[in-house]
């Protein structure tokens, strides 16, 4: 459930990034999910295949930069849940991945 280091780190972007570069992070890795950070590697939030879709929808193009359309309150979990109790949360809220972030607002893993 829990991804290999080597392939969630893949899932990163900068916050600076753009459509472009969410939607090749996205091919590079099949996971459905963009983890964004900032010049901090603090985590901002995420962007699914679905936010790119509805974006390139209204008025954005590849250039475009990912800010407009990220996703800031994604659901997140700290470090040392229980697998039990993320499976049951991943379930009820019908969600397919969960960043795993530390204390100091890091991406430290990511649930599939």
């Amino acid at each position: 459930m829990n991804l290999s280091e080597a392939l969630w780190k893949e899932t990163i972007v900068g916050i600076d990034s753009t459509l472009k570069d969410a939607i090749e992070c996205l091919d590079k890795t099949g996971l459905k999910i963009v983890l964004v950070i900032d010049k901090n590697n603090n985590f901002k939030g995420t962007i699914s295949d679905g936010d790119i879709r509805r974006g390139l929808l209204s008025d954005m193009n590849l250039e475009s930069k990912i800010d407009r359309i990220l996703h800031k309150d994604a659901f997140i979990v700290p470090d040392g849940l229980d697998l039990d109790l993320i499976k049951s949360l991943m379930t009820s809220n019908k969600i397919y991945q969960i960043p795993v972030i530390n204390d100091e607002q890091k991406v430290i893993g990511l649930h599939h």
